[in-house]
């Protein structure tokens, strides 16, 4: 009786052995699998249960989905930058064929209204190279975390004021001009010049992609958790699917890429006000887009 227990027993724990064994070695041959997925560039699916050994391949399956993702975000990091650097070339290529093309008449002529007009166009072409410089400066300030909102108690109604008073001039080339409604004077705590930097790209752009001769609106409001500030231009309908795409660095659409700039802009606008809480919004209604920045109270 005693021996034909101990057989029983015998038998029960080499079948847990094998039990276990088998568990095993399913378990290595679904990380086999995933580890060749991960060599190939491809993905498995498995089917888990509540054990050990399948917490384990499943963590194995979430670092080779990770690692996946490393990837595609490295490599469209890659694309973006290869287009950015063909971007810059294209972009400074005109610039300095002009400025090189004027040097050259300068020296040729003696007529001073000509002398000044070649002048004028120099300076015109070394302000294009500048402006694109100053882009690539304020992203390498971004990627390495150099940009510092420092919130102090200032002005709304100032900061829109002072913004539209440095683009008069650059409106005025388009025949273009600033319609503003500002309520009343609204104070709040922000930073003055990184703020001035977000607004003054938003005018930029309502100038570079507005009709000519249109009316570019500038509305202020007071709401209960936020100041918002209204940019709204007359010209091409932004379609609604690239709304939020147009916020991402180095992106810049179709119908956007006849106008100079690295797509950079919109970006700078977006960090700075989620660097002060707050956040930036584009709505489309038929031929008008609107902008608006949301500065927390």
């Amino acid at each position: 009786m005693i021996n034909l227990l101990l057989i029983v027993l015998a038998v029960i724990i080499a079948g847990i052995g094998l039990h276990h064994y088998w568990l095993a070695k399913q378990t290595l041959h679904k990380m086999d699998r995933l580890l060749d997925a991960a060599i190939d560039g491809q993905r498995i699916q498995e089917n888990f249960v509540d054990s050990y050994d399948e917490r384990i391949v499943k963590k194995l399956k979430n670092f080779v989905d990770s690692r996946e993702l490393l990837t595609k975000s490295t490599t469209l990091e890659s694309q973006n930058i290869h287009e950015l650097i063909a971007n810059i070339a294209h972009q400074t290529k005109t610039p300095i064929t002009n400025i090189s093309m004027f040097s050259e008449l300068l020296k040729e002529t003696a007529d001073p209204e000509q002398i000044h007009e070649y002048i004028d166009d120099i300076n015109q072409q070394s302000q294009k190279l500048k402006h694109l410089i100053e882009e690539l400066m304020k992203t390498s300030y971004l990627e390495n975390h150099l940009i510092k909102t420092v919130p102090k108690p200032n002005s709304y109604s100032d900061l829109i004021t002072e913004s539209i008073e440095a683009f008069q001039q650059l409106a005025s080339q388009k025949k273009m001009t600033f319609q503003t409604e500002i309520a009343s004077e609204v104070c709040g705590y922000f930073d003055e010049q990184w703020s001035k930097e977000a607004l003054g790209n938003l005018l930029d752009n309502a100038i570079k992609y507005g009709d000519e001769g249109s009316v570019i609106d500038v509305r202020l409001k007071e709401l209960e958790s936020f100041v918002q500030i209204d940019v709204s231009n007359q010209g091409p309908a932004i379609s609604e699917a690239f709304h939020g795409k147009i916020f991402q660095r180095f992106y810049r659409d179709e119908a956007a890429k006849v106008t100079e700039g690295l797509g950079i802009g919109l970006y700078l606008v977006r960090e700075i006000m989620q660097l002060q809480g707050g956040l930036v919004r584009v709505e489309t209604q038929g031929d008008r887009n609107t902008f608006s920045l949301f500065f927390k109270k």
